[in-house]
């Protein structure tokens, strides 16, 4: 009998009997970031719509996805201001990687990211790192209309919860971005990869794979932000920020299962997707699907296993 994901989730929200299995969808409805930074609206229902989709999926050939505990999950209260809405957040991603669970954020605008590092610090104390998959640094200070979209990473910098020498820029594009906000970079010591290097050698999942193995090492927990407009706007048009080059739907999606089978991944998130500005479903299947690969790959963690069965050895085989 073949069974779907929406006939597989739980209701409710991890509580350390599934630990370490448990992965929780939580969602960031909310726009306001994207709307203060003048973007494309559309973002608030981004949850909504992957959610959606991923419940239509099958498990998989292997039923791999029937092996996590996987929680529908909740959609944090925006509140009347976007302070309050990261609140919101960040307690919720601080709740579910402290009952044992591996939070996915559903965006929302990528402002979300800043609360999703800032739960995870909650939880994790200071050994937390971040790589950001992303066309742009998100490293702008809140402006006159308060905090927006592109304001993440520069409220965590600030806020002290997060080192710039742990935390990576990868698939950064020279025209999205202003040269004061790369000084900034600079200054604050964070690495920035830019699309070609990010891309170069053995291809984008295995150097995302390198950088993971180098806070491992280190014992720290990684939050992973995606941001969709990172992706070619051929497959995923449905964001505030399109562009015309990024990275391809197969090393998207080699990159979000290698984040599912790495144990130091702590939590990971997908931003951007504005549901009214797609086309043809493109952006959001991409979302559900990087998401299915996550579970995929989560299945596999504590397991002895070959290289061929992980997505970097996959993707090797194919080069």
């Amino acid at each position: 009998m073949t069974k779907k994901i929406n006939e597989h989730w739980l209701s409710g929200r991890p509580n350390g009997q599934n630990s370490p299995h448990a992965v929780e969808l939580i969602g960031a409805a909310d726009d306001r970031g994207v709307l203060n930074v003048g973007g494309r609206l559309g973002a608030s229902h981004g949850p909504q719509a992957i959610r959606s989709m991923l419940s239509q999926f099958m498990l998989g050939l292997d039923g791999a996805v029937g092996r996590v505990a996987l929680y529908k999950g909740i959609d944090t209260s925006p509140g009347e201001t976007i302070e309050e809405g990261h609140t919101a957040l960040r307690r919720a991603v601080a709740t579910s990687i402290k009952a044992g669970g591996t939070p996915i954020v559903l965006g929302g605008g990528h402002d979300y990211g800043y609360p999703h590092v800032a739960g995870a610090f909650d939880a994790l104390g200071e050994k937390v790192a971040l790589i950001n998959v992303d066309a742009h640094l998100d490293l702008r200070p809140p402006g006159p209309q308060g905090i927006t979209s592109g304001s993440p990473f520069f409220l965590a910098l600030e806020a002290g919860m997060l080192k710039g020498s742990n935390f990576i820029e990868f698939g950064i594009q020279e025209h999205c971005n202003d040269g004061e906000f790369y000084k900034y970079a600079l200054k604050k010591g964070v690495e920035v990869v830019m699309l070609e290097k990010a891309r170069s050698a053995k291809g984008a999942a295995r150097n995302l794979q390198l950088l993971l193995d180098k806070y491992s090492k280190r014992d720290f927990k990684v939050v992973v932000s995606f941001d969709l407009d990172a992706v070619q706007m051929a497959f995923a048009p449905g964001v505030s920020a399109p562009q015309t080059d990024g990275f391809t739907p197969a090393e998207f999606l080699a990159m979000a299962q290698l984040c599912g089978e790495n144990p130091c991944v702590a939590t990971i998130g997908f931003f951007e997707l504005a549901p009214a500005l797609d086309e043809g479903q493109r952006t959001i299947r991409l979302a559900a699907t990087s998401i299915h690969r996550f579970l995929s790959g989560f299945s596999l963690r504590g397991e002895k296993r070959s290289p061929r069965r992980t997505a970097v050895g996959r993707l090797l085989r194919r080069r």
